[in-house]
């Protein structure tokens, strides 16, 4: 239905058959780690799934307040990740999780977004390529907040509660709670 918005974000005119197998998959894969719980040697997440319901609309409700990511995804480590209740990571997303990088309950990530907790020196004499140090920086994002496609998050930025980061941001200091940010380099 051309202009009208729709009140959630999965309706079922727009889903694709594959995402229904997607849940499908999910099921399937669960069953391969742990007796349906999380793969706990990348995420270090022992907490059981719900159980499988009988139809896959009773599936999604039953998975509706667990982090949604869609692939593909990379991380440095992966155990530095931690996802609210909810919160939706969209394709193409980075993790240099050097440090936590922590995303608040409900909150939307848009595709190709870099979350960068990781960083090197300045100076090139101690940088000294793979032989110098790596350092980093937490990265805490609040509760419902949405990040544009293209979003980049640099080490130790902290971004409030409510906040909407524009596409294509680089978000480079701590930003207050509610912030409306769009653009580049981002010092706040």
């Amino acid at each position: 239905m051309e202009g009208v918005s729709e009140p959630w974000p999965f309706p079922p005119h727009l889903i694709n058959p594959s995402a229904l197998s997607l849940l499908a998959l999910f099921r399937q894969l669960s069953k391969f780690f742990a007796h349906g719980s999380r793969p706990a040697r990348v995420t270090q997440d022992n907490r059981p799934l719900p159980p499988e319901q009988p139809t896959p609309d009773e599936d999604a409700k039953a998975l509706e307040k667990e982090p949604w990511v869609f692939s593909p995804i990379t991380a440095d480590y992966g155990f530095n990740i931690f996802l609210g209740e909810g919160v939706q990571i969209n394709f193409n997303s980075t993790f240099i999780d050097t440090c936590p990088v922590r995303i608040g309950a409900r909150t939307l990530v848009g595709p190709n977004c870099s979350f960068y907790s990781g960083t090197h020196p300045l100076d090139p004499a101690v940088r000294n390529g793979m032989a110098g140090p790596e350092l980093g920086k937490e990265i805490n994002i609040g509760e419902d907040c949405w990040l544009g496609g293209n979003v980049v998050v640099l080490p130790g930025v902290t971004i409030g509660k409510g906040s909407t980061i524009g596409a294509g941001s680089v978000v480079t200091k701590v930003a207050a709670n509610p912030l409306l940010v769009f653009g580049v380099n981002h010092h706040l």
